[in-house]
């Protein structure tokens, strides 16, 4: 990148430390993300979020209020990075709660909003430690090469399964 100032050590090292930061802000999401799936019996939050979805649609078309309504791309996209996240939780973990209590809507509620900010962080997260990231000027990746990778990444979670 011609003409872009060289970042100083400090300047990498305050990088350094954002992104690390947002990497351990990650973790502690997708740690209560985890557990909020695991408190639920697998059967019944997977109807109610396939419920919610659903009803966020119909909702959708039936308001005739397109301006104050998601696009409907945005509801998809939700509900499917909550799909492939709790398939991802159900499949590592053998010992899941009975089918047989009951949901706790709250809990489910909180379940999303953790991932949508875990999928604003991983944003953060992409370009900081892409950012961070010193060219060995060899002809390497670059800096430029990382954060497309990694943020192609995460927008591909929650869509791999789409119809082609």
């Amino acid at each position: 990148m011609a003409g872009q100032p060289k970042d100083t050590a400090s300047d990498r090292d305050q990088k350094i430390k954002a992104a690390d930061g947002l990497r351990q802000e990650m973790e502690v999401l997708a740690f209560r993300a985890r557990d909020l799936i695991l408190a639920q019996p697998p059967i019944t939050l997977l109807s109610y979020i396939l419920s919610r979805f659903h009803v966020a649609l119909l909702s959708q078309s039936t308001a005739g209020d397109t301006e104050n309504s998601p696009p409907r791309q945005e509801i998809v996209k939700k509900y499917q990075l909550a799909l492939e996240y709790m398939h991802a939780v159900w499949s590592c973990h053998s010992h899941l709660i009975d089918n047989a209590q009951a949901i706790d809507e709250e809990k489910v509620i909180e379940l999303m909003e953790i991932l949508a900010e875990l999928e604003n962080k991983t944003l953060f997260y992409s370009m900081a430690s892409a950012a961070a990231r010193v060219d060995d000027g060899k002809g390497g990746y670059s800096a430029d090469t990382e954060f497309h990778a990694k943020i192609s990444w995460s927008l591909i979670r929650g869509h791999r399964y789409q119809v082609l």
